[in-house]
């Protein structure tokens, strides 16, 4: 490397950090149980940490976006991390590879993240070793400006748009960059339609929640721009023409994120001009037309206005427990675990104290663990990625 990148490892008080905290674990075994973050020695740079995977040496790979002087887009950026939580190694991709997509892929035990060609737009495919080195970018069917993207079998599942037809295009792509199968959605004429995605892209304006995925019978879907609105949207990929859509408000509001469980069944959030709804088991109508106002969600006034949330189904404590993040209006991160057979609240944890902290990712470990990726603004200016360990011990509070 031709700069200095000094990662200070910053301990945190841990009593002032979680809430259901075992100082004795710590003190015993820091890979149990620790809070990391990660500063970088040029003030001016600022990280927004976006997902987190364990490997297979019990570390972690950390993908963030950065900002750079010479793009409009921000740079995708992979950092390794030990099992103890110590700085590994970096990759830096500069202005080569811009936004990186909301997460990891799996495919086939490889390990991908999807971005966008700095210069030409188009998709790309990224492979991801366990040292945090990358492969050859691999284009991905001349897709251009990617939204979101999710493993679907051996092949990815990737939403896109098509700025010169002004359409969403919803892909299923080999590994080896080949279409199978797709179909375009409309998302309306005019500028004021696009200008919400523009400003999504260059990061000059709201965030917005892009997903892919596919249901237990089959079906696929986005969320997304269909007809003016943004909307979750239901299709067998024959045609353009949806099966089912949950429309939003234009981009004031709409499904935030999305879990298909079993039987029909949906774990859901929304954001409806600024209010957040949590809903961790519902039903959803995937024929016809219907609208998210008309969903019942319990609201949660804690989380900032339109909250971003994370949403998996983990198995913590031998038990599976559907797992809401995001971040609260006092700068906390908070992960809301519901049961999931009733969808019943059995516990809350918060995360961060003093600085303002964003949520990213979580995941389950292999020692029964959780890690909590995020964001620490340091005196309220300079993005840090943030990583916090929680123990097996410390999940078990969490949950019971």
């Amino acid at each position: 490397m031709n700069r200095l990148y000094n990662i200070k490892l910053i301990w945190v008080l841990l009593f002032a950090v979680f809430t259901s905290c075992d100082l004795a674990d710590n003190t015993a075994d820091p890979t149990l149980s620790f809070t990391r973050v990660y500063d970088d020695n040029r003030f001016e740079a600022s990280y927004q940490p976006i997902d987190i995977i364990q490997t297979t040496d019990n570390g972690f790979l950390i993908l963030a976006s950065r900002q750079t002087e010479n793009s409009d887009f921000p740079a995708a950026y992979v950092m390794k991390i030990d099992e103890k939580g110590n700085f590994v190694k970096e990759n830096d991709f500069l202005n080569a590879l811009s936004n990186p997509l909301d997460n990891f892929i799996l495919v086939g035990g490889n390990v991908y993240f999807v971005a966008m060609d700095g210069i030409n737009l188009n998709t790309l495919l990224v492979p991801v070793n366990e040292d945090g080195s990358s492969g050859d970018p691999i284009a991905l069917g001349g897709l251009t400006y990617p939204l979101h993207a999710a493993a679907d079998g051996n092949n990815i599942l990737v939403q896109s748009y098509n700025h010169e037809d002004k359409r969403t295009v919803l892909s299923v792509v080999s590994t080896s960059g080949a279409i199978s199968r797709q179909a375009t959605f409309d998302i309306g004429p005019g500028s004021e339609t696009e200008a919400p995605l523009i400003a999504h892209f260059t990061r000059t304006g709201k965030k917005l929640p892009f997903r892919v995925g596919k249901t237990s019978t089959g079906l696929y879907y986005f969320n997304g721009f269909f007809n003016y609105t943004f909307s979750l949207v239901f299709t067998d990929l024959s045609d353009g023409a949806p099966l089912g859509v949950t429309q939003g408000q234009h981009e004031d509001g709409g499904i935030s994120a999305v879990l298909p469980l079993d039987q029909g069944y949906f774990a859901l959030s929304s954001f409806n001009f600024g209010t957040n709804y949590l809903m961790p088991k519902t039903q959803l109508q995937v024929n016809g037309i219907t609208s998210t106002v008309d969903l019942v969600g319990n609201p949660f006034p804690e989380l900032v206005p339109d909250a971003p949330v994370q949403l998996k189904s983990l198995s913590l404590d031998g038990a599976n427990v559907i797992t809401f993040g995001s971040h609260t209006r006092n700068g906390q991160i908070v992960l809301h675990a519901f049961e999931s057979s009733t969808g019943s609240l059995i516990g809350s944890e918060y995360l961060g104290y003093g600085d303002q902290n964003e949520l990213a990712g979580f995941i389950s470990t292999s020692d029964g663990g959780m890690a909590v990726v995020g964001t620490t603004y340091v005196a309220g200016r300079f993005g840090r990625v943030t990583l916090y360990k929680l123990s097996a011990g410390q999940v078990s509070d969490f949950i019971n």
